[in-house]
């Protein structure tokens, strides 16, 4: 039996560490928030990760009203836990290099208010490979199966871009407008349009997102349409 996966370095674990995650950057699967309220673990706001599914958070842009986490605490940590303890979800050096290690507690999952869940008070995102991990210690938590991260990249490819092009087309959006403006309501227009323009039925361009041959041709797609939109 193979053992869990370790990342090759804490900051390869991570898409924004010591930072906070860009506004434009959707909710994700891993991502870290502080201030959460945890229903039946403490009066006190804390830090929670998210644990659903991205595909399950959502309906087309909106996000649903209820979100699974699990809380986080820090955590002092060794380099087996990544191979031993299983029913955790390490995250070395939360807030960047020199800072406390936490941990995601796998046992104890949760349902919050997706209101809670912000790019605001978003502390810390995955990297692709980070989020693989985190659903490999998840799968094997609750069913002690031992997949490849290969096999998690396989059916998260599709979603992995769909994300990746979203954040680059409210970036877009962003840097369009004046710095004043209301970035939330920019961000959530450019999402709207996203969203509907991978829907279009004629072009066939959320069904070309499952096929990995067909990434490249969606990325310049998306960037000559969004350009068109806002230079």
């Amino acid at each position: 039996m193979g053992e869990l996966c370790t990342p090759s370095s804490t900051e390869l674990l991570y898409s924004c560490w010591g930072e906070q995650p860009s506004l434009a950057r959707p909710l994700m699967q891993g991502d870290v928030f502080s201030d959460v309220p945890l229903p039946g673990f403490s009066e006190d706001p804390q830090y929670a990760q998210i644990v659903m599914h991205p595909c399950n958070m959502r309906r087309g842009a909106v996000m649903r009203d209820r979100i699974t986490v699990i809380p986080v605490s820090e955590y002092s940590m060794r380099s087996s836990d990544w191979t031993r303890r299983y029913r955790i979800m390490p995250l070395p050096e939360l807030h960047g290099p020199g800072t406390a290690n936490h941990m995601g507690d796998m046992i104890e999952f949760v349902t919050v208010s997706s209101a809670n869940l912000t790019a605001r008070n978003r502390v810390a995102a995955l990297s692709d490979d980070g989020v693989l991990i985190l659903q490999q210690r998840m799968v094997f938590t609750q069913t002690r199966l031992l997949l490849s991260l290969d096999r998690f990249h396989s059916q998260m490819a599709p979603t992995f871009i769909e994300l990746e092009l979203q954040e680059e087309w409210a970036e877009e959006a962003l840097a369009s407008v004046a710095e004043d403006g209301d970035s939330s309501a920019i961000i959530d227009e450019a999402v709207k349009q996203y969203q509907s323009w991978l829907d279009e039925d004629s072009a066939g361009r959320r069904d070309a997102l499952k096929n990995v041959r067909e990434h490249s041709r969606i990325r310049r797609e998306v960037r000559q349409h969004y350009m068109s939109l806002y230079s």
